[in-house]
């Protein structure tokens, strides 16, 4: 009997000792598990840095170079304004004409021809019939001043012309 007894005492004082032992390692898994998901790193996505696009070009590509337009209907009149020149003109096209120094190819043909002459830039010399000058947001065309006077202009006066423009 008195092992019966010293087996329930000492199962009881190992009953005690464990139990709060038991406690404090649940207790330390519930804080531990509690501190874990607690303190979890979010997803961290580093930003990714996109770099700037690099243009080689030492000059931007002009979006009109190539293009070609053709204005239709024009009539040769006088230039009350400037002395009473013959001209035709595309006018208040800043769109098309803000740059002057924009390379170009300007020609010119009757309306009752399928021919289009080339027009120079107006500037001395030159030996084309038709010369062409950009300004003011504008295209205007004239008989070749040096090689036509003024005054013997007026056989193109109310005759209707197309003028091609082309960007190169």
């Amino acid at each position: 009997m008195y092992n019966q007894l010293f087996y329930i005492k000492s199962s009881v004082v190992n009953y005690s000792i464990m139990k709060p032992i038991i406690k404090f390692i649940a207790c330390g898994l519930i804080i531990g598990i509690i501190f874990f998901t607690s303190c979890k790193k979010e997803n961290y996505v580093p930003s990714v840095v996109i770099p700037p696009q690099i243009n080689l070009s030492t000059s931007p590509r002009d979006s009109l170079t190539g293009q070609e337009f053709i204005f239709n209907e024009l009539v040769w009149a006088y230039d009350v304004d400037g002395g009473g020149n013959l001209y035709i003109g595309v006018e208040n096209r800043p769109e098309l004409f803000s740059n002057n120094n924009r390379p170009v190819e300007v020609s010119v043909k009757p309306d009752s021809s399928n021919t289009w002459t080339i027009a120079e830039k107006f500037q001395y010399p030159n030996s084309s019939e038709f010369v062409y000058s950009i300004y003011s947001n504008s295209l205007f065309v004239f008989h070749n001043p040096h090689i036509f006077p003024w005054s013997a202009d007026t056989h193109l006066a109310g005759k209707v012309f197309s003028v091609k423009v082309k960007f190169l």
